[in-house]
């Protein structure tokens, strides 16, 4: 390896052979003009040191390049440049509030460019936040975003608490929250003959709250229960050990659940699906026809299904936001941001510490004198995200058309025709600072209320007419998903959710959903709630989860069987004559005798 310290003067370099750069807190990308928007997405996973990162999720990646490829556009509606900063937050609270408590500062926002020297901006010329992608980050973020009333709006945190105006005054998202998902969960395993499942969650706000508005679903649906739960700690002293506990339990023929509903993180998943892949018991999943019903997370991913997973998630249904009226792909299957990415290189994006090394990890190399991983070769100037002689490139594991990615766009351009309206309503000639007065709050409505185009810009059609509201009333998106049954060939779209309402799409089945042995199947579509196997029963119990201060209580409640109450007042009518009976006895002859310490009752005359 060449020696980079000629190139890497801030880096530590012990050895020629050993050269690393620290980290910056974000990518700040400074213009001409004094406004700045913000963009934030977990492109990498927590890293085994809390507060650190982990490698590269293609998805975070892509939210990432998302949010570049649609500040330019926006830049072309304005004719405005906008400095921005990214954030990686990586899944990790420590690290949001390490990058976010330096940033927010009484006087203003405190940005460290990357030779050292500070820039403050003031909070009126702070636009807007676009992120994060995880219910967790979010509400770190609005914490800070709302003491200085900037909008922000996420592209897929779905947890219910950030919908408490009170409390997240600023947010806006252009998904829905999991209401209408659970319900949906629940009616296509009811549909299907299946009333009992086991439900896996992780314990992030998302998964947490997913799992109490599932339970919610369960109540509503009447003769349903979750007979077996199981949570996955953020916290990796416990991860192990919840993990081992949930494979141990779909592994083992004794249980009669069929169906594990998650709701939790995709690398969750993933785990829990490599983990069964090497359990020497996986035979009884693939056999006893166990799958998954999981939330949008999983969604149609590619890599879940990479390495051998396919076959264990065969028959699974995954969730995943409808978008669909947003096009990126033109009538030639020309799909424009994928053209984008594939444009980028380390030639552009020299002061990108997150692109670099996500491009060291992508092809194992070592970009000349920029956050080396140890890699031996050095990063060959050829190559690019779309070149056919670079067989080391992951291109394959991206998934363009993902909603998730989709989102990203929507919300960025949310932000530039809201200010495109709120210019026209002023008395500025052009952009200005009162169209952005942190006091008035107006842009906040500007944003509820932008219409957007249902395409992206092209050269062709620089400027797309508007066409859709990306929120409802209260700052949501709407309750549109695809569900999507994983098959041999992949993912096939079976179901479509529209506000509440499921319908099979025309022409598609689900297949291998239920599947497995028939004698189990028979057994378990054929059972009924209550259920009285001792480790298997629902689970009735109350706790209040703080998400912190000023953030709500969330209860998790879990599942209720309606006929356990049936069950119960039948009891109570039967032995409620031998007990008044019992009185009465006790009444008129005293206490019955004592037999060898043990009471007994004699019901004679």
């Amino acid at each position: 390896m060449n020696d980079l310290t000629t190139y890497a003067p801030n880096s530590y370099c012990p050895t020629k052979m050993c050269c690393v750069m620290q980290e910056p807190p974000y990518v700040f990308k400074k213009r001409s003009s004094k406004f700045l928007i913000i963009g934030a997405a977990d492109v990498r996973l927590p890293g085994i040191i809390p507060g650190t990162c982990g490698l590269t999720q293609s998805n975070g990646f892509l939210a990432m390049q998302a949010f570049y490829y649609s500040i330019k556009h926006i830049e072309q509606l304005l004719d405005v440049e906008f400095n921005t900063i990214f954030m990686d937050f990586c899944f990790d609270e420590i690290r949001a509030n390490s990058i976010l408590q330096p940033l927010f500062q009484p006087g203003g926002l405190m940005v460290v460019d990357s030779d050292g020297h500070d820039e403050t901006f003031s909070y009126d010329h702070v636009i807007a936040v676009v992120g994060d992608n995880a219910s967790d980050m979010s509400t770190i973020l609005q914490g800070f975003l709302k003491l200085f009333n900037i909008p922000q709006i996420s592209p897929s945190s779905t947890s219910p608490h950030l919908s408490n105006k009170a409390l997240h005054p600023t947010f806006l998202r252009n998904v829905p929250n999991d209401s209408d998902q659970a319900a949906a969960m629940v009616k296509i395993l009811k549909a299907s003959g299946i009333e009992k499942f086991s439900l896996i969650y992780s314990t992030s706000s998302y998964g947490l709250s997913g799992s109490l508005y599932l339970k919610e679903a369960v109540q509503a649906e009447g003769n349903m229960c979750v007979s077996f739960e199981a949570s996955i700690s953020k916290e990796k002293s416990q991860r192990h050990e919840n993990l081992q506990n949930i494979l141990s339990h779909i592994t083992d023929s004794n249980h009669k659940t069929m169906a594990y509903v998650f709701f939790g993180h995709q690398y969750d998943i993933t785990e829990i699906l490599d983990l069964l892949k090497i359990s020497p018991h996986r035979s009884t999943w693939i056999e006893l026809g166990r799958f998954f019903v999981a939330s949008e997370t999983w969604g149609t991913l590619p890599t879940t299904l990479a390495d051998g997973r396919d076959k264990l998630a065969l028959g699974s249904m995954t969730f995943s936001f409808d978008s669909s009226w947003f096009k990126w792909t033109n009538e030639r299957g020309v799909n424009h941001f994928k053209n984008y990415v594939g444009e980028m290189t380390p030639e552009n994006n020299k002061d990108d510490h997150i692109f670099l090394m996500f491009w060291q990890e992508n092809f194992g190399c070592s970009v000349k004198g920029k956050y080396d991983l140890w890699h031996q070769r050095v990063c060959p100037t050829y190559c690019n995200l779309v070149s056919d002689n670079c067989p080391d490139r992951k291109w394959a594991e991206f998934d363009f058309e993902n909603p998730n990615i989709k989102n990203v766009v929507i919300a960025t351009y949310s932000i530039g025709y809201a200010i495109y309206d709120a210019i026209s309503e002023s008395d500025c000639n052009g952009i200005c600072t009162e169209i952005f007065s942190k006091n008035s709050g107006d842009f906040l409505k500007h944003l509820r209320t932008a219409k957007i185009p249902d395409q992206v810009w092209t050269t062709a059609n620089p400027r797309p007419a508007r066409k859709l509201l990306p929120f409802n009333s209260v700052g949501e998106g709407l309750a549109m998903y695809s569900v999507f049954n994983v098959q041999p060939a992949g993912y096939v779209q079976v179901y479509n959710v529209r506000e509440g309402t499921v319908t099979l799409k025309e022409g598609k089945q689900p297949k291998y959903f239920p599947r497995g042995h028939e004698a189990f199947m028979a057994q378990i579509i054929n059972e009924r709630c209550p259920y009285t196997e001792d480790d298997e029963a629902p689970i009735n119990k109350l706790e209040h989860l703080d998400y912190g201060s000023k953030i709500d209580i969330i209860t998790k409640a879990t599942a209720f069987c309606i006929p356990n109450l049936v069950i119960s007042v039948i009891l109570t009518l039967l032995l409620l004559p031998v007990v008044m009976h019992y009185f009465y006895f006790v009444f008129r002859h005293g206490a019955p005798l004592q037999t060898s310490g043990k009471a007994s009752l004699n019901l004679q005359g």
